[in-house]
């Protein structure tokens, strides 16, 4: 389901939250915010990905 190759089929997404993030915030900066936006209306399925890299020692 979450796999790129569905993503192609069908009108679904995957995207990282820190591209995501960003992407939002240059393109506002940039006043290109309203055509984003319309992109992500036409997707029925977003897939947010969250990860990190760092590990917290206890």
């Amino acid at each position: 389901m979450g796999s790129p190759a569905s993503c192609a089929a069908s009108r679904s997404s995957i995207s990282a939250c820190p591209r995501l993030f960003a992407d939002l915030a240059q393109t506002r900066a940039e006043g290109r915010f309203a055509p984003l936006i319309a992109t992500l209306e036409r997707v029925n399925l977003l897939i947010l990905m969250v990860w990190t890299t760092s590990s917290t020692a206890s």
